[in-house]
């Protein structure tokens, strides 16, 4: 039985228990292909999309009212996710940093969003000590970087939350575009430019393979 805090689960139980397909579940209500990616927790549907499917289960009025406003919440740690992203293409560090930074120290942080802050952190911090090492040389000591890094890297794959199906294998395709990001600098600044060209090309790889709802 699906939990109560996974609502998008809950909703392709009771789907399934009912003998229906995607199409069929969600036909005069939305396309297909978004009530997939609702289903994956990947998308929050609107309020109104979000009545509708939440009327189709055979669930109590109050526990429906519950599922609802989990769904509120999710939703807004979907927009914050999408949100980071974004800043984060547009090369808009400190907002995301700080943003990150008070999202962890404000005590708000859920597994979910934790990660993700953690990661668009230290490509701040990367990215700060590659622009103090600007005119000195290689000597910045990219030891905080390169110390978090490997452990972000093994906790996308394993604690990456909210990604379509596709991806869970090796975690967020976002947050492995900004540890790839993270490893470029830090290899920069050890004076290790071609394994930071790879890593930069790497990560540009990856940006081409953003789904189009993220971007």
């Amino acid at each position: 039985m699906a939990k109560m805090n996974e609502p998008w689960l809950i909703l392709e139980e009771a789907r399934k228990q009912n003998g229906f397909t995607q199409a069929q579940w969600c036909e005069g209500v939305c396309a297909q292909s978004q009530y997939s990616l609702i289903e994956q927790g990947v998308l929050v549907p609107d309020d109104t999309l979000m009545d509708a499917f939440l009327h189709r289960l055979a669930l109590p009025a109050a526990s429906r009212e519950d599922l609802g406003e989990v769904w509120r919440q999710h939703r807004r740690a979907i927009e914050l996710q999408i949100r980071w992203w974004r800043a984060f293409v547009r090369g808009s560090a400190p907002s995301v940093a700080f943003e990150a930074h008070g999202f962890e120290a404000d005590g708000q942080g859920t597994s979910d969003l934790t990660l993700e802050a953690e990661c668009y952190s230290l490509w701040w911090l990367a990215r700060d000590m590659s622009h103090r090492s600007l005119g000195r040389g290689a000597d910045a000591d990219p030891d905080p970087v390169a110390c978090k890094v490997s452990a972000l890297w093994r906790r996308v794959i394993s604690e990456s939350h909210h990604i379509p199906r596709h991806m869970r294998a090796l975690g967020d395709l976002r947050l492995r575009v900004v540890l790839a990001s993270v490893e470029a600098m830090a290899a920069n600044l050890h004076g290790r430019h071609q394994s930071s060209c790879l890593w930069l090309a790497r990560a540009n790889d990856m940006i081409l393979q953003i789904p189009s709802y993220w971007v």
